[in-house]
């Protein structure tokens, strides 16, 4: 795949805020524009970013499109947040213009329902994405966020991420790889679909992933989906993120996911890192997509390539 890289951040950018899943709090982007202001950025918003269809979604597909359309076409755009999850970025899959993207390249960055943003922007125009805050605001502004963030977006050495919490090796190793990944259940509603990225990708690929709010039965099964797809047997390494709100509420003698994990991985030698920061908790850190990363697990290592260019 002939991966095309957004241009680095500049002092002084503009930054835009497109609202193409769940409702925005008028407030929170409010709150959100400020931060960024203070640290001398220029915000732009969306036309329809405060467009509601109930709590459902932020408006219809059509505006929703139109806005993601517009913020890549806007020569004075070089960042574009997701201001928000929820569960409908994919209604807006087949009403964006991925060659405007390819010609536009724009740093894109988002957790949650942005997954499926970013998976179709990776198999329809090859674009390095990234995985990490929405709506960067005042409530991700500890250090480790702000800090991971920033030097991503900017180019600066991104040699290595070092934990901030307790990372543990569930298997252990070393591997080298394209980092492909983001939120579970999100890339496995676009598997087999037209906006599914790993037929197009080279191996090996290091795969990391973070769930919330899904008991471990549904989250087992579906990195069951990803075994029998066959994405585990393409891996050289894996790195999972935080699991919030993931408790099992309804079925008994359930296996904990991380065992669970290691059983259906046991015809595998790839390493697998376990609880990095990253996923739904801050702090978290900002992972790009369809670049090479590489770990070790006797170091606690998590390291990627500039993104940026």
């Amino acid at each position: 795949m002939d991966f095309v890289y957004p241009k680095r951040l500049e002092p002084g950018d503009t930054i835009a805020f497109v609202a193409p899943s769940e409702p925005v709090v008028r407030a929170e982007i409010e709150d959100s524009k400020k931060y960024l202001e203070s640290l001398g950025y220029k915000v732009k918003y969306g036309k329809h970013l405060f467009g509601s269809l109930g709590e459902y979604t932020s408006g219809t597909v059509e505006n929703r499109a139109s806005d993601l359309n517009s913020a890549f076409l806007d020569d004075d755009v070089r960042v574009i947040f997701m201001s928000k999850g929820g569960y409908t970025a994919d209604q807006v899959l087949d009403k964006i213009d991925y060659s405007l993207l390819r010609q536009n390249p724009k740093i894109f960055v988002g957790y949650s329902d942005a997954t499926i943003l970013q998976m179709a922007f990776l198999a329809k125009a090859a674009l390095v994405v990234f995985h990490g805050p929405n709506r960067i605001s005042a409530e991700e502004t500890d250090k480790y966020t702000q800090e991971n963030l920033w030097r991503v977006l900017k180019g600066e050495d991104t040699a290595m991420v070092k934990p901030v919490s307790h990372w543990r090796s569930l298997k252990k190793g070393r591997a080298r790889g394209l980092l492909v990944g983001g939120n579970l259940d999100t890339i496995c509603s676009v598997l087999g679909t037209a906006y599914d990225p790993f037929p197009k990708l080279s191996d090996p690929l290091i795969f990391f992933w973070e769930e919330y709010d899904h008991e471990q039965g549904v989250i087992i099964r579906n990195l069951y989906q990803l075994k029998n797809a066959g994405i585990f047997s393409r891996c050289s390494g894996m790195v999972v993120g935080k699991l919030t709100k993931c408790q099992e509420k309804e079925l008994t003698d359930t296996p904990d996911i991380d065992a669970a994990l290691l059983e259906m991985t046991k015809e595998y030698d790839f390493p697998i890192l376990w609880g990095v920061d990253f996923g739904h908790d801050v702090p978290k850190m900002t992972i790009p997509i369809g670049v090479e990363g590489w770990i070790n697990t006797a170091r606690m290592e998590f390291g990627f390539e500039k993104a940026v260019k």
